[in-house]
């Protein structure tokens, strides 16, 4: 937990980049005021496993699915569901950079960084990214198998069947090759994101949801 603490800590300093051919974790919410703190407050609830410390930072109608879950008592009764293992992708979510934008209503936050850019090489739905600098893409689902290229937080579109348990994922490079990657080292681009507005003064976060 320590680890995620600081490395947490040290995406928030982050500089923002104009242009990425590959995508690591970027930061431009440093500049939004009370972002900054509210991602703290974050970064201390998850670490710690707070439910209640997350359910005050939650919006009363906190957006959880597509099929009408919403609200702190449903993210209350998620949270130690393994069937969403919300704080994991918690975990996940505060090592991945955090884009800022206009929500409507105001300045807006989300993380990851990623989910407020453009892919135009890959599809949305059955894109992916290599979260590393150095994942490997190998000729077959073996890791002595033949390196075909190493990925620097590159985009890659599914190229096989997606199989929840599998340890390799087949994909493919935009104008590049395809091959096989390990599923860990890969990350649905429509996987779990959070996004958080102020209102009424105060930072709530408003969405946590995965899919489309």
């Amino acid at each position: 937990m320590k680890k995620l603490v600081l490395a947490a800590v040290a995406l928030l300093a982050l500089p923002g980049v104009a242009e990425a051919k590959s995508w690591p974790p970027r930061d431009t919410c440093g500049s939004v005021p009370g972002a900054t703190d509210f991602r703290r407050a974050l970064t201390t609830t998850v670490v710690n496993r707070d439910e209640a410390m997350l359910l005050a930072l939650a919006s009363p109608e906190i957006l959880l699915d597509f099929g009408g879950g919403s609200g702190r008592e449903t993210l209350r009764e998620r949270l130690d569901d393994p069937h969403y293992n919300l704080w994991r992708e918690l975990d996940a979510l505060l090592l991945l950079g955090c884009a800022a934008g206009d929500g409507g209503e105001g300045p807006e936050i989300t993380l990851p960084w990623y989910w407020s850019q453009r892919f135009d090489e890959v599809d949305g739905m059955e894109g992916m990214l290599a979260t590393g600098p150095d994942v490997a893409m190998r000729a077959a689902p073996d890791g002595d198998a033949k390196l075909l290229a190493r990925l620097n937080w590159d985009a890659v579109q599914l190229a096989g069947e997606w199989e929840e348990n599998a340890e390799y994922l087949r994909v493919s490079k935009p104008k590049g090759p395809t091959g096989y990657v390990r599923s860990d080292q890969l990350r649905s681009l429509i996987d779990y994101r959070l996004l958080a507005q102020q209102r009424d003064g105060k930072w709530q976060i408003t969405v946590l949801v995965a899919g489309d």
